[in-house]
């Protein structure tokens, strides 16, 4: 008597060892995935590379087993008879055999035709000019013909930058990736044999070598005398540096989510960002990078932490002690800054990123040029952090979404083909799912319009009277609000109304009404305030406050420590007590305000630990003792605390 599908134990056996076999494959190719990178490329020397062989290897056996038990399920459910493994020459096995066979075989072809064309990889110890030789590894799409070449440096592995090498091979070019000094310590979890030689600090050798790199690229029988350069974060500074070189054979460069200025890698207007700076210097050097926001909590001062991490950094202390634009940032005799770069550019920053507002200024310094370098970059501003869009932004507003990787490559493979594109800048405005251009920044039409904080927390634009008040908030270092154990991610579009009800906050509300308000630049910040301390920060958080959800969105925000207030290259103390104008530039801003929402500026000391905390004393980054502040923010017409607002109107 034939057994009832649901009562077949071969049929739940089947479906069982396919739940099991395929969860387990998964999860050995993901822990294998590093060893297989060692394997295929990290072994070869030279010639076509075995890795798709590897991968299908892996990916094919799992897919082959899976194929064949559904095939047993299949025909448990459908055919006359039960099945038995005692019968394998019956019809049934032979039909199930053939379609197994079938499946398995288109699935073999689809692979192989989505493969790239046969290309050769070799690695070499390339020498630099003081005679350090760095690791690096060339890919081409053929053993004939030259081809312009895009050049990765990177200090997180050769490894890591793979998965841009067959793009950029379709598109026509030879790829090359070079490991920066000392670099990688460890790739994907696997100790690298490849190392490159040499002691990794950050900045100092990207200048020299950058150049060397590319010249020697630019004369080899593969390579057409044109060199391009693309990536993100410190592949794209790596970028920066070269072009500061004037390397002669370097054509366009495509750097995306980093500035071209060292110092704002760690500081902003004298802030230490010590989540990013502070961890990633440890992370670079092996030490556990994760430990410098619980260590500088546990146990001030900061300029300590490196030494209770990992026994001490050569370059930390003087990071910490160069909290101002000096000699220090300045790389190897060669003037760092935007002066130096005179090739075409496309630079991607995003508005919740580290160094949104560093894009902006290099943008800028560039286009006051009016040479081809200025004529012919591109500057894009999305709705992202230091990595991808927000998934919560692209469900609401669709067309937030877009892929840099795709625009870089599109713009490099343009000025290859000649066809240099004009300047532009594309931003994209957050609530109105939207993007607006122009060949300026601010965008041409922009009206830079004044409104004032007055002491009852509004914002509007009249004047505040001759004798007007005063607000005031403590800020104590001790007890600030940690915005990291609070679930307040930086790089995200997300609800900061928290922020808004801490006792060390000062909110100030711009109501909304007609068809809205558009903002798109950056704002001004002046405030007139005082302190009772030596020193502080001023933070300003920038949200749109949703007063139906009491959602709070953040946008942007401004700071700046109050020593670096006059700028140059020096620390000026605060005469407690005395009334000082603090004036600074939020990041960039795109954003579309809907009427019946209201615009909120939230003012407090501290951004912590994304920003170091402020002491509120000297030298407060090498100090271990602290002082509670009490901040006032002055509101009247002969000290007007106010904002510039950049108002567009949309198309």
């Amino acid at each position: 008597m034939r057994t009832p599908f649901f009562r077949n134990r071969k049929i739940w056996i089947s479906l069982l060892a396919t739940g099991i076999i395929l969860p387990a494959a998964d999860a050995l190719v993901f822990f294998l995935m590093p060893q297989i990178n060692t394997i295929t490329f990290h072994s070869v020397a030279s010639g076509t590379s075995i890795e798709y062989l590897v991968y299908g290897i892996i990916i094919g056996v799992p897919i082959a087993v899976f194929s064949l038990l559904f095939a047993i399920v299949l025909a448990s459910a459908f055919k006359k008879k039960e099945w038995t493994f005692e019968r394998p020459r019956s019809r049934a096995w032979q039909v199930w055999l053939l379609l197994w066979v079938a499946f398995f075989g288109l699935f073999i072809a689809g692979w192989l035709y989505t493969l790239p064309d046969a290309i050769a990889f070799e690695r070499t110890q390339l020498a630099m000019s003081d005679g350090t030789r760095l690791n690096t590894v060339i890919y081409r799409q053929d053993l004939q013909g030259a081809r312009p070449d895009v050049l990765f440096r990177t200090p997180y592995g050769s490894m890591t930058s793979k998965g841009s090498v067959d793009d950029y091979i379709d598109l026509g070019f030879h790829v090359v990736v070079q490991d920066c000094r000392g670099c990688p310590p460890i790739v994907r979890g696997v100790i690298d044999e490849h190392l490159s030689e040499g002691t990794f600090v950050p900045f100092i050798h990207d200048v020299l070598d950058g150049n060397d790199t590319i010249n020697w690229i630019a004369a080899q029988p593969w390579c057409d005398g044109r060199v391009f350069m693309a990536g993100g974060s410190y592949l794209a500074w790596t970028q920066f540096a070269a072009a500061m070189a004037r390397p002669r054979a370097l054509v366009a460069i495509a750097p995306v989510i980093f500035g071209s200025t060292p110092y704002d890698a760690a500081y902003c207007n004298g802030m230490f960002q010590q989540n990013l700076a502070g961890t990633w210097m440890l992370l670079m050097s092996g030490c556990t990078g994760n430990g410098v926001n619980t260590l500088a909590n546990i146990a001030p001062p900061l300029s300590a932490v490196d030494d209770m991490a990992c026994g001490g950094l050569s370059y930390w202390d003087m990071v910490l002690n160069n909290s101002m634009p000096s000699t220090f940032w300045e790389l190897e005799g060669v003037l760092q800054g935007m002066d130096r770069i005179t090739v075409p550019m496309y630079h991607e920053i995003g508005y919740f990123d580290y160094f949104a507002w560093t894009g902006i200024r290099d943008f800028k310094a560039l286009s006051a040029r009016g040479d081809i370098a200025a004529n012919h970059s591109v500057l894009v501003i999305g709705p992202h952090g230091h990595g991808n869009v927000p998934k919560s932004l692209i469900s609401s507003e669709p067309r937030s979404a877009f892929s840099s990787n795709n625009e870089a490559k599109a713009f490099l493979a343009a000025v290859a083909r000649g066809a240099l594109p004009g300047k532009q800048v594309r931003a994209y405005i957050i609530g109105a799912n939207t993007w607006v251009s122009g060949t300026s920044w601010p965008l041409a039409g922009t009206a830079m319009t004044p409104y004032y904080l007055h002491a009852n927390g509004v914002i509007n634009s009249t004047a505040p009277a001759a004798s007007g008040a005063s607000r005031s908030y403590t800020y104590n270092p001790n007890t600030t609000l940690n915005y990291m154990t609070a679930g307040l991610a930086w790089g995200e579009w997300a609800d900061h109304a928290l922020v808004t009800k801490q006792p060390d906050s000062l909110v100030y509300e711009l109501p909304v009404g007609g068809s809205g308000l558009t903002l798109c630049g950056q704002i001004e910040i002046h405030l007139n305030a005082t302190t009772n301390c030596t020193d502080t920060d001023w933070v300003v958080e920038i949200l749109d406050h949703d007063p139906v959800t009491n959602e709070s969105m953040f946008l942007c925000h401004g700071m700046m420590r109050a020593v670096t207030r006059n700028g140059g290259t020096g620390l000026e103390y605060v005469v407690p007590g005395q009334s000082y104008e603090y004036v600074f530039d939020s990041w960039p801003i795109g954003a579309h305000f809907k009427p019946g929402h209201a615009l909120q500026f939230v003012i407090r000391s501290s951004k912590y630990p994304y920003y170091a905390k402020n002491f509120n004393v000297m030298d407060t980054y090498s100090n271990s003792t602290w002082a509670i502040a009490m901040n006032t923010i002055h509101h009247s017409s002969i000290a007007p605390s106010h904002v510039i607002l950049p108002v567009i109107t949309l198309p």
